[in-house]
């Protein structure tokens, strides 16, 4: 994070910390996630709310704060039930990427995101999120 977007080393572990907290967080609420019965007027009528995934969640993090806007873009969505299609910044991609595989045998989501790094693909594929 430091080397890409030149952040302090202060500021780069602030995020990580911000980031374990956050998941803590998100992990914590996989629990609360329920429906509700509504009071209504109607005679006879019950109301309620269903809490059930939206679908696929599209995330976009910024560059200046890689790790804690990742975590967040990433957790919320994913302990609801969502699928999350995820966009690293093209100012700090390996802070998103982590550890780069060897090649074969790499997870289709991390060749995605390595594929996206370069220019023909990075075109290809933000064409297709805006579109």
């Amino acid at each position: 994070m430091a080397a890409e977007v030149g952040a302090s080393a202060l500021w780069a572990g602030f995020n990580v910390y911000l980031a374990a907290n956050l998941f803590r967080e998100a992990a914590s609420l996989a629990t609360q996630i329920q429906g509700e019965t509504i009071p209504t007027d109607k005679p006879g009528a019950l109301s309620m709310t269903v809490r059930q995934p939206v679908g696929v969640i599209l995330s976009i993090v910024p560059w200046n704060g890689p790790v804690v806007l990742a975590a967040r873009a990433i957790a919320y969505p994913i302990v609801c039930g969502n699928t999350v299609v995820f966009r690293a910044s093209e100012a700090s991609p390996r802070t998103h990427a982590g550890r780069r595989g060897a090649g074969r045998g790499r997870p289709a989501a991390r060749r995605a995101q390595h594929d996206d790094q370069r220019p023909a693909g990075r075109t290809r594929v933000i064409d297709a999120l805006i579109a």
